[in-house]
C-alpha cells in the first residue's frame, strides 16, 4: 500500500502489480497478490475485517500463550489441521490411538459470554453457519429458515473427542 501510494503520487513507477492492486481496490475486490494471506470469495471490505479478526485471534493466543476459550473456526486457513491437532491432544492425554477417536458435537445453549473456561475435553468452536435452515436456541434443534434468510449463524459448538464405540451387530 505504501508503494501504491507513492506510485499514485508519481514518486515511483507504477508497475503492473501495483496497477492490478489499484484496479482491484477501486473495484472493491481482493488483489490477487493479497490472496496468498488466505483465499476467499468475499469483497475487499469483508476480507479485510476477517483478516484483522484472524490476526487478532492468533496474536492474543501468542501473547497469552494460552489457547482461547472459544476458537473462531472461520479464522483458520486449514481447519482440518486444527481439528486433527485437537484429536491428537486427546489421544495423548488418554493414551489411546488417534485413529480410535471420533467427534461428538454438543451445540451450546448458553451465550458465548458465559463460556469462561475451556471444556475438559475438546474445544468450543464458533463461526459456523447453516444454509437453508435456522437454529432454535431455546429448544436446540433445527428449524425452517426465516423468509429471505439464506444463511443462519450457529451457536458455539463443543467439539468433543470420543472413543469410537463398537457397532452392535443387532438390527
Amino acid at each position: 500500500l505504501t508503494e501504491l501510494k507513492m506510485a499514485i503520487q508519481g514518486l515511483v513507477v507504477m508497475s503492473t502489480d501495483l496497477e492490478e492492486i489499484f484496479s482491484s481496490i477501486h473495484d472493491a475486490r481482493v488483489p490477487s497478490l493479497w490472496e496468498m494471506a488466505y483465499p476467499s470469495m468475499k469483497q475487499l471490505g469483508a476480507w479485510i475485517r476477517d483478516l484483522v479478526h484472524r490476526v487478532d485471534q492468533l496474536a492474543k493466543w501468542a501473547e497469552t500463550t494460552h489457547p482461547p476459550v472459544i476458537f473462531w473456526m472461520s479464522g483458520f486457513t486449514f481447519p482440518t489441521g486444527f481439528l486433527t491437532a485437537v484429536l491428537q491432544l486427546a489421544a495423548r492425554k488418554n493414551t489411546i490411538s488417534v485413529d480410535s477417536l471420533s467427534w461428538d458435537f454438543i451445540v451450546s445453549v448458553v451465550d458465548d459470554n458465559n463460556l469462561l473456561e475451556p471444556p475438559k475435553d475438546g474445544v468450543y468452536v464458533k463461526g459456523m453457519f447453516l444454509q437453508g435452515a435456522g437454529w432454535d436456541k431455546k429448544n436446540a434443534w433445527l428449524v425452517e429458515a426465516e423468509p429471505m434468510q439464506l444463511v443462519c449463524p450457529m451457536p458455539s459448538i463443543h467439539f468433543k473427542p470420543v472413543e469410537n464405540k463398537k457397532k452392535s451387530g443387532k438390527g
